[in-house]
């Protein structure tokens, strides 16, 4: 058992880690540069060739700004236009020019450098004492703003007659982009480091408690708090007998089941209710998918639930249970919900009825054994899902889809007589997994 769980346990955590690796492959692919540039530093801004400018992390105190050639504005909440980001011109290199982005919290100092730059270049000011500390990658140019970066130089006249051709020569088409590693913003770097840092120690711990054998840690407990009274071997055997059903197995005492890649173990005893839930998946209000799942509540008010491939499924889950184990009441409907949330004590005398009810069947039934025992099911309300009600009397009477629908229609009916005890409670469980409510009679 141990060995069979501890394999199927290194199986789910193998499929996790596996995925963790790929999301972690995937963003060192995309921010590996960019980490790379953030681990190296920036590299001063005045020490870089022209050659050496292109995809540089660099930083450096800006004294002079040519002019501001493009803005960059966003809509908020309210509609109204912000200017988040200007784009300059400054000198580079020995005679080279590039643009340069700035963040609207600098766009006053930018401005008077740029006042101080002309008021300099025509005698007004014997010296540049203002300065912008930027820190940035050069990046090329691109779209709108590579078009306004060449189109004032043409206007301006800066360069005097020059031609596009001799512009291009010194106006180098890269923008020092601030606050960025790479392409990315700074914001954004961190960000996809602390996503990295997680999938890297998530996928560390899971694999670590995963060959220590850790996630067994809840079964040997189990053991440990009842080895008074029930042995190893008891639970082994009925793990070995169990029928499994996705990622659960039950028994005929035990239920041993999965949440992720931990299993668990519970005494059906425990168990007071066991039922169906499904859960729509939707993307932007439009329906993506069904999950369904098998819940288990148990007498210490815990919930367990476990992730089902199918309704099937559940409905075979639950049709084990109802065979085996009369303590748990089966299916959902909103009155067994109020009662367990408002009144559990009552919920639980109701679990401890049934299994009364039926021991004593069980010591009639031995006591008259002589008797054919044949009963009856009578279907007393539909419930909600009255579709799948009629689907489910439909396969078992093998009827049509009229004689199915008259018979949930005008409830109470009778579904089928003369069966077997075992086939009634058959019936009973997976109508009443459905929500509709059953009742065995004797004939």
């Amino acid at each position: 058992m141990f060995n069979e769980l501890q394999k199927r346990s290194m199986k789910k955590v193998t499929k996790l880690a596996l995925i963790s690796a790929g999301a972690l492959l995937l963003i060192l692919i995309i921010f590996g540069s960019s980490f790379l540039k953030l681990i190296q530093g920036p590299v001063d801004l005045y020490s870089l060739s022209k050659d050496e400018l292109l995809g540089t992390y660099v930083e450096g105190d800006i004294n002079v700004i040519i002019d501001n050639f493009a803005s960059y504005s966003e809509q908020d909440n309210s509609g109204k236009k912000r200017n988040r980001k200007n784009y300059y011109i400054i000198p580079i290199c020995d005679e080279e020019l590039i643009a340069i982005s700035v963040y609207s919290n600098d766009f006053s100092l930018a401005n008077q450098i740029c006042n101080d730059t002309y008021d300099y270049i025509f005698g007004k000011r014997d010296e540049l004492t203002k300065s912008i500390h930027i820190k940035g990658t050069i990046n090329k140019l691109k779209g709108d703003v590579s078009d306004y970066y060449f189109e004032w130089f043409e206007q301006s006249g800066f360069m005097g007659d020059a031609s596009l051709e001799e512009i291009e020569k010194y106006a180098l088409p890269y923008v020092l982009e601030a606050n960025t590693i790479g392409i990315f913003e700074v914001s954004y770097i961190y960000i996809a480091l602390l996503v990295c840092s997680y999938f890297a120690i998530y996928m560390l711990i899971i694999l670590v408690k995963g060959f220590t054998g850790a996630y067994l840690s809840q079964i040997k407990r189990f053991i440990k708090e009842n080895e008074s009274t029930i042995s190893v071997d008891t639970i082994e055997l009925d793990y070995e007998k169990a029928v499994a059903i996705d990622s659960v197995k039950i028994g005929n005492q035990f239920t041993f089941c999965f949440l992720g890649s931990k299993p668990f173990i519970l005494r059906n005893d425990d168990i007071i209710w066991a039922y169906l839930k499904r859960t729509t998946h939707k993307t932007y209000g439009i329906k993506t998918g069904v999950s369904t799942a098998l819940i288990l509540r148990t007498t210490n008010k815990k919930i367990r639930a476990i992730d089902m491939t199918s309704e099937e499924n559940v409905s075979s889950a639950l049709k084990i249970y109802s065979e085996n184990n009369p303590n748990i009441i089966l299916g959902y409907s909103e009155e067994l919900f109020k009662c367990y949330r408002k009144d559990f004590e009552k919920f639980l005398n109701m679990s401890r009825q049934q299994k009364a009810a039926a021991a004593n069947r069980n010591v009639y039934v031995e006591k008259e054994s002589a008797e054919s025992g044949m009963e009856k099911a009578t279907l007393l309300k539909s419930g909600d899902n009255k579709i799948h009600v009629i689907k489910v009397i439909r396969e078992f009477l093998g009827c049509g889809l009229k004689e199915a629908k008259d018979l949930v229609d005008n409830t109470p009916s009778v579904i089928k007589e003369n069966i077997s005890m075992k086939d009634a409670l058959a019936i009973k469980a997976e109508l009443e997994g459905l929500g509709a409510t059953v009742e065995i009679n004797k004939v």
